[in-house]
């Protein structure tokens, strides 16, 4: 895509004063000058909606502030994809930093396909001061719906989608409740036909701090920790929302993706011996790493999934 090509940035907030300024600033400092913001708020009690007007104010007419939903984040970013009115969009979280190149490698990556696309890329976490973590994994398998239906390897914090994907997700997301809307726009758009781009450059700093729903899953007690909430049954509400998400979208379902959901649905529903060698054998269902792909086996084979 062109650097003429306009970009609508969907940012949500919700009592992000913290580090709302940093985030805005590195979107000022964009190569592609071509963007404009729709600020979903969703009842902030601090600064927040003063840094917001403030920022609106000093870029007239290309920052629309409008109330949030305020029934969570999911909830809060599905509708703000109602409020665009044209692509590419990009999703942005409030207490993250964008590297300057950030939308023109989104835009240079996405091109000028025509079926739905969505961007994604590394990132490189940072302490709430500011300090380098580290960066997040490199997904060596590859993004697929069999992987969508029980993992997420796009953060919604980079995620950004042309045209065609913003029509799907409009027209799917009607009176849709699922736990992430990140985590959604991946099923939708791989189950749907449309492209998945995992980028493996690093370009935007991932704020890590207590206000994380989930953070990153870098490093030993990431990985310990998600292991223990699929050893736990944790992850079987999140697959069985979107399991219903996904049944009311499934005539916007490809073939083999409709004939997967069938058979994640069975795998769900007869555990046992042989659900958690349908996992170990990865025709339905995988995740990226081999030890997360056994837990989930063990969690199928308890009914837990």
């Amino acid at each position: 895509m062109a650097q003429s090509t306009p970009v609508t940035i969907l940012l949500a907030t919700c009592n992000g004063e913290a580090h709302l300024q940093s985030q805005l600033e590195s979107i000022a400092r964009q190569d592609h000058g071509r963007w404009q913001i729709i600020a979903s708020d969703d009842g902030s009690e601090d600064a927040t909606p003063a840094i917001l007007e403030q920022f609106a104010q000093r870029f007239s007419g290309r920052v629309q502030l409008i109330k949030g939903p305020q029934r969570g984040m999911a909830e809060n970013f599905i509708s703000l994809l109602a409020q665009a009115s044209e692509g590419p969009v990009a999703f942005c979280d409030q207490d993250d930093v964008w590297l300057p190149g950030k939308l023109s490698r989104a835009l240079s990556a996405i091109g000028s396909e025509v079926r739905p696309v969505l961007y994604g890329c590394r990132t490189e976490r940072i302490t709430a001061g500011g300090a380098t973590l580290g960066l997040s994994p490199l997904w060596r398998r590859g993004p697929s719906f069999g992987n969508a239906l029980v993992q997420n390897i796009i953060g919604g914090h980079t995620a950004v989608m042309n045209a065609a994907a913003l029509r799907l997700m409009q027209e799917a997301g009607r009176n849709i409740r699922v736990p992430f809307h990140d985590w959604w726009a991946y099923q939708v758009i791989s189950g749907c036909g449309g492209r998945v781009i995992v980028d493996p450059a690093a370009m935007v700093r991932y704020r890590q701090h207590d206000g994380n729903l989930l953070g990153a899953s870098r490093g030993p007690a990431a990985r310990l920790r998600r292991l223990s909430m699929m050893l736990s049954g944790n992850f079987a509400p999140w697959f069985g929302q979107t399991e219903v998400a996904l049944g009311a979208i499934r005539p916007m379902l490809t073939p083999a993706a409709s004939d997967l959901l069938d058979r994640f649905s069975e795998l769900r529903r007869t555990p046992g011996l042989g659900a958690a060698r349908a996992v170990l054998a990865g025709g339905i269902v995988h995740r990226q790493r081999r030890i997360e792909n056994l837990a989930l086996a063990l969690a199928a084979a308890r009914g837990l999934i």
